[in-house]
Protein backbone atom coordinates (compact mmCIF):
# COMPACT_ATOMS: atom_id res chain seq x y z
CA UNK A 1 0.00 0.00 0.00
CA UNK A 2 3.04 2.42 0.94
CA UNK A 3 4.12 1.81 -2.96
CA UNK A 4 0.65 2.83 -4.39
CA UNK A 5 0.43 5.97 -2.24
CA UNK A 6 4.04 6.96 -2.62
CA UNK A 7 2.64 7.41 -6.92
CA UNK A 8 -0.29 8.53 -6.06
CA UNK A 9 -1.24 12.34 -6.92
CA UNK A 10 -1.78 14.51 -3.50
CA UNK A 11 -6.23 13.93 -4.13
CA UNK A 12 -5.71 10.01 -4.01
CA UNK A 13 -3.47 10.21 -1.54
CA UNK A 14 -5.83 11.88 0.81
CA UNK A 15 -8.83 9.85 -0.47
CA UNK A 16 -6.66 6.66 0.54
CA UNK A 17 -5.95 8.04 3.99
CA UNK A 18 -9.89 8.73 4.36
CA UNK A 19 -10.84 5.50 3.43
CA UNK A 20 -8.53 3.84 5.76
CA UNK A 21 -9.61 6.14 8.50
CA UNK A 22 -12.62 4.85 7.85
CA UNK A 23 -12.05 1.11 7.83
CA UNK A 24 -10.59 1.66 11.25
CA UNK A 25 -13.20 3.29 12.40
CA UNK A 26 -15.94 0.95 11.26
CA UNK A 27 -13.70 -1.97 12.66
CA UNK A 28 -13.23 0.14 16.35
CA UNK A 29 -16.04 1.29 16.78
CA UNK A 30 -18.29 -1.03 14.46
CA UNK A 31 -17.72 -3.89 16.87
CA UNK A 32 -18.06 -1.27 20.38
CA UNK A 33 -21.82 -0.34 18.87
CA UNK A 34 -22.54 -4.05 17.84
CA UNK A 35 -21.17 -4.96 21.85
CA UNK A 36 -23.15 -2.36 22.91
CA UNK A 37 -26.24 -3.02 21.07
CA UNK A 38 -26.29 -7.06 22.44
CA UNK A 39 -26.29 -5.81 25.60
CA UNK A 40 -29.38 -3.46 25.80
CA UNK A 41 -32.43 -5.10 27.84
CA UNK A 42 -34.55 -5.82 24.58
CA UNK A 43 -37.95 -4.97 27.16
CA UNK A 44 -37.14 -1.40 28.01
CA UNK A 45 -39.51 0.93 26.16
CA UNK A 46 -36.99 3.48 25.66
CA UNK A 47 -34.78 1.26 23.22
CA UNK A 48 -36.78 1.74 20.13
CA UNK A 49 -39.05 -1.20 19.97
CA UNK A 50 -39.12 -2.28 16.43
CA UNK A 51 -38.16 0.75 14.65
CA UNK A 52 -35.28 0.64 16.98
CA UNK A 53 -34.48 -3.09 16.16
CA UNK A 54 -34.79 -1.82 12.08
CA UNK A 55 -33.09 1.38 11.73
CA UNK A 56 -30.70 0.86 14.93
CA UNK A 57 -28.03 -0.43 12.20
CA UNK A 58 -28.30 2.90 10.07
CA UNK A 59 -28.22 5.03 13.26
CA UNK A 60 -24.85 3.34 13.99
CA UNK A 61 -23.55 3.43 10.69
CA UNK A 62 -24.45 7.10 10.68
CA UNK A 63 -22.63 7.36 14.18
CA UNK A 64 -19.65 5.58 12.67
CA UNK A 65 -19.04 7.32 9.87
CA UNK A 66 -19.26 10.97 11.61
CA UNK A 67 -16.74 9.12 14.89
CA UNK A 68 -14.26 8.15 12.33
CA UNK A 69 -14.03 11.26 10.26
CA UNK A 70 -13.76 13.23 13.64
CA UNK A 71 -10.07 15.36 13.84
CA UNK A 72 -9.96 13.99 17.30
CA UNK A 73 -9.94 10.50 15.98
CA UNK A 74 -6.22 10.66 16.30
CA UNK A 75 -5.26 6.77 16.44
CA UNK A 76 -6.77 6.29 12.87
CA UNK A 77 -4.42 9.11 11.70
CA UNK A 78 -1.87 7.35 13.23
CA UNK A 79 -2.33 3.90 11.63
CA UNK A 80 -3.41 5.45 8.17
CA UNK A 81 -0.19 7.10 8.68
CA UNK A 82 1.84 3.19 9.35
CA UNK A 83 -0.35 1.91 6.77
CA UNK A 84 -0.02 4.06 3.95
CA UNK A 85 3.24 6.19 4.98
CA UNK A 86 1.37 9.49 4.56
CA UNK A 87 0.89 11.96 6.99
CA UNK A 88 -1.98 13.83 7.49
CA UNK A 89 -2.43 17.60 6.09
CA UNK A 90 -3.18 19.96 9.02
Amino acid sequence: MKNYAAQASPQDQEKLRKNVRELIGQTFFGTLMQQMRSQMNPDNPFNGGRMGQAFGAQLDQTLISRWAGSTKFAVADKIAQQWTGIKKNT
